[in-house]
């Protein structure tokens, strides 16, 4: 399995301790997204759910200072 391409990086990341890189959106599992300890400073773009309406995938990047 390739690790990455191009600008996409699809391991090497540690969802639990890592804080968000700027300008960098995450794919991430629910448990993944449940299990971040910095989630606060993350910003949900978009949230994917299964037909039968779960959670499939939270689409989130860092919070952009306003």
């Amino acid at each position: 399995m390739a690790e990455s391409f191009g600008k996409f990086q699809f391991s090497n990341w540690d969802p639990i301790d890592s804080r968000p890189d700027p300008y960098v959106l995450y794919v991430l599992t629910p448990s993944q997204y449940d299990g971040l300890r910095y989630r606060l400073q993350f910003d949900i773009k978009d949230l994917i759910k299964y037909p039968d309406g779960s959670d499939a995938y939270f689409l989130v990047e860092t919070k952009q200072d306003e």
